[in-house]
């Protein structure tokens, strides 16, 4: 039996076929590069949080005089230009030392700014036998600085889960958080003075 010609005809016929073909492959190639671009914007914002947490934390490492709350509120405001994604970031500091009689390290003083609570001792301790700590010489103190900053992503966040040390909110929000431990450069330990302006009230803590 032979088939009828316009059914050859049909058969033969390729015109569309590059029509179909873009139909399928502009949609994969426009979800590629928007997907570039957002994981390219997020990772870039992740490293200049990154930068402006070290930078924070080699400027208070140099410091050879006492902190204030004053110093302290301009570090926030340092980090929030630095960052540059985040009105609003987040850090907390904690001054501590090593003792080699006990094996452990010990919380001198600690202070915040945007964080629900101090670091407590438990929460170091914690660290410490997780090795989070470098090695440390008897006596040693140590500055750590933790910072949280808020990124937005321009499109939705399903595939940067990766780059969220953190987490992500309801807002579609990304967390990028940092852990920095750096010595004291110039002096044995960093101060802290929350009255400033009375220097004779023995309120001062190292």
């Amino acid at each position: 039996m032979r088939t009828p010609e316009f059914l050859n005809r049909f058969r033969r016929d390729e015109d569309g076929i590059i029509s179909i073909e873009l139909l399928f492959a502009v949609p994969i190639l426009l979800w590629t590069l928007m997907s570039t671009m957002i994981y390219f914007d997020a990772f870039k914002a992740q490293t200049v949080s990154t930068r402006a947490a070290l930078t924070v934390a080699d400027m208070i490492s140099r410091e050879e005089q006492s902190l204030s709350p004053a110093y302290l509120n301009g570090t926030r405001n340092l980090l929030r230009t630095l960052s540059s994604v985040d009105d609003d970031p987040d850090f907390r500091l904690t001054i501590f030392r090593f003792r080699d009689a006990q094996n452990d390290v010990v919380i001198n003083w600690g202070e915040r700014r945007g964080y629900n609570q101090d670091l407590t001792q438990n929460e170091l301790d914690q660290l410490f036998n997780d090795g989070r700590i470098p090695p440390m010489s008897d006596g040693e103190v140590g500055i750590l600085l933790e910072t949280s900053t808020m990124y937005r992503p321009i499109a939705n966040t399903a595939f940067l889960g990766p780059l969220s040390n953190g987490g992500t909110d309801a807002n579609d929000e990304i967390e990028f958080t940092t852990f920095t431990i750096i010595k004291p450069r110039y002096s044995p330990a960093v101060c802290f003075d929350p009255t400033p302006n009375d220097l004779d009230n023995g309120d001062t803590v190292c």
